[in-house]
Formats: C-alpha cells, structure tokens, sequence
C-alpha cells in the first residue's frame, strides 16, 4: 500500500512525500483508516516502539481538529519529555503544510516558559508528560473544554514509570473525548483503564519482528565497568 491510497488531504500527503515515505508501516497501514473515519471511535493500537506511531494518529489528527480555532482540541501523553519533545518535533514535520499549533508541556524546566508559550500561542495540541500536564491541570491553566481527543503514547512505559495513576486521572478530566492508545503490552492496570473509560474500542495489533531500519549498523563492546564513560566519549 501507498500513502496515497489512505485518503489523506492533501497538506498531509504532500508532507510525507515531503519527508521521502511512500509506504506506510503496518500500524499505519491499519490505524489511519480508522481513525480517519467519520465515525468516532475509541481506539487500542498494540505495537512496539519504532513502528511509526506518532504519524498513525498524528495524520488522523489533522483530518479532525479546526485549524482556525485557538482552543486546545487534543492532549497527548507521553512517559519522557524526551518522547514529549519528538512528538512535537514529528507533529511539526507532517503538519508542514498546515497551520497547527503543539505545544510540549514536561518537567526538569522551569513551567513559567511553558506556561507563558500557552498563553502566547494558544496551542491546538498538547503534548506532555504525566506529572506536567497534571499540574498545569491543578493550576487551571489547560482550558480542555473543547478537547475531543486523548492520546496516551507508550502507554505500558508510563506505566511502569509510575505515572498510571497521574495518566488515569488526567483522562478521567477531559469529558466528551475520544481516546487514542498506543501500548507495546497489555498489562492489567491498561486493561483496567481501557474497561472503565474506553466505549467499545477497535483494536490493531502489529507484531514487528524487526524493529531496526536495514539502513542502521548496530555494533558493540564489551568493556569494563569503570571504563563505559570513556568508551562512551570515544564513540
């Protein structure tokens, strides 16, 4: 299968060709069908990192949120602000020909920055880390009462971060919203969350054998303890 073929508007395909990609990953393949289409759906994707996520529920995303608003209309969660930040920095890619406002909330930085950012440029996407957005919700300044859509990224990661419990609530806050979920693993505590606040999801899962671009040489070392940071440095 072509991108071409996804239906895709026009801002979207000419970005991706944009970026060199012909042929979506399997999860791609599967998920940007459904949740593009014009039934609302909640939505379970079980695939490994590296699959190409973030373009399978970013380019939906841009099918569904109103470019001219200045409301929030979709959080995304993510377990590092590592993660966070190329999200963003994936969102800004295959939005290139769209007017889309992102916005990465996280911790380890001053939230002031941030929270001047979202007054200033009135963000249509959020993406942050658990314990970030948390307190930006404490602190009343994430107005979600035009945000439809919840997407929680690398949802097992968070997980075993500890962060479910900050995940959960943050979820439970956003009334009348279509969740989006990408796991690697079921383990029960997302099974949990997926019964209580999930309406009759559809689920994709993908199995990748290989997880590694064949254009990517992988080599190690074996060195002693004391000596890694050097060898790190050399390399």
């Amino acid at each position: 299968m072509l991108f071409s073929e996804l239906n895709l508007k026009p801002s979207s395909l000419k970005a991706v060709e944009a970026l060199g990609f012909k042929n979506p990953s399997e999860i791609q393949e599967k998920s940007i069908p459904l949740l593009m289409g014009e039934k609302e759906i909640d939505f379970v994707g079980q695939a490994q990192t590296g699959t190409g996520k973030t373009a399978a529920f970013a380019l939906p995303l841009f099918e569904k949120i109103d470019f001219s608003s200045k409301s929030i209309q979709a959080i995304i969660l993510a377990p590092t602000r590592e993660l966070a930040n190329q999200i963003c920095q994936e969102i800004d890619k295959l939005s290139k020909f769209e007017p889309v406002r992102t916005l990465a909330v996280y911790g380890g930085v001053p939230i002031s920055n941030q929270l001047r950012d979202l007054r200033k440029n009135k963000p249509q996407i959020i993406v942050g880390t658990p314990g970030r957005m948390l307190d930006c919700l404490k602190r009343n300044v994430l107005e979600l009462d035009n945000c439809r859509y919840a997407i929680l990224d690398e949802a097992d990661e968070m997980l075993d971060m500890g962060f479910f419990d900050d995940v959960t609530e943050i979820v439970a806050s956003v009334k009348n919203k279509k969740i989006w979920m990408f796991s690697a693993t079921m383990p029960k505590p997302i099974v949990n969350l997926i019964n209580n606040e999930f309406c009759d999801p559809e689920m994709v899962k993908v199995t990748k054998k290989i997880l590694t671009s064949d254009s990517i040489d992988q080599k190690y070392c074996v060195v002693r303890r004391h000596d890694m940071a050097e060898a790190l440095c050399r390399y």
